[in-house]
């Protein structure tokens, strides 16, 4: 068992996961040395957001202080089990451009204008060690590896710099996709849906954006 002092806090990434033990018990933890750090019972990862961070710092010091769990014991969960809503975006261009090219299409000038994005199924979401069911006839089943921004603070008509402060961190996610589905269903100007509603995965856990490198302007 491992009892690191709260200044680890400073020193080294704060980094969230959400698990649950033998008993079923869905738990939130904050990860030091490869150790889960449990914060109490009953509370979740949404709980802890809402604010500049303040609710998660004072958290890790809390279950810093408490004892280890070790993740091999566990079954790691999303780090927000169960997230209000997931948009996802086509965001990065290098992407758009590729994809476009690969069916003889050029970007949309349209696509530099305005943030293009769908709601995926935010029940059908899955841990990063979670097994994923191909979509019932698919013969494409395909996926996308991703990084997500986890959302901590209201907000609306932000400049850029206002709108990354309301980050609270990030996690990798997996978009996974009937192309074959989904290639048709988009040939009706609605949509995605069945293509994009099997699942997504994302995890294990979530890098505080304090501790996250910020990329310079």
């Amino acid at each position: 068992m491992t009892t690191p002092h709260e200044s680890d806090i400073e020193e080294h990434p704060m980094r969230w996961s959400s698990y649950a033990g033998a008993d079923g018990l869905v738990r939130t933890a904050v990860r030091h040395e490869d150790r889960l750090h449990p914060a109490p019972t009953g509370t979740s990862l949404v709980e802890l957001l809402g604010d500049d961070g303040i609710r998660l710092r004072e958290a890790a010091e809390a279950a810093l202080r408490e004892p280890d769990v070790d993740p091999a014991t566990v079954t790691l969960l999303p780090p927000v089990p169960r997230p209000p809503s997931i948009r996802d975006f086509m965001g990065f261009e290098e992407h758009v451009v590729t994809a476009s090219a690969a069916i003889c299409l050029q970007v949309d000038p349209l696509w530099y204008s305005q943030p293009v994005f769908y709601f995926t199924n935010s029940a059908a979401l899955r841990g990063a060690y979670d097994p994923v069911a191909i979509s019932p006839g698919s013969r494409a089943f395909d996926y996308e590896l991703e990084a997500a921004a986890v959302i901590g603070q209201e907000g609306s008509d932000l400049t850029p710099d206002a709108a990354a402060l309301h980050i609270a961190g990030y996690v990798l996610f997996c978009d996974w996709s009937a192309r074959d589905l989904h290639g048709e269903e988009m040939k009706l100007n609605l949509g995605p849906a069945k293509g994009k509603n099997s699942a997504s995965s994302c995890g294990p856990w979530m890098l505080t954006r304090t501790n996250f490198p910020q990329r310079p302007r």
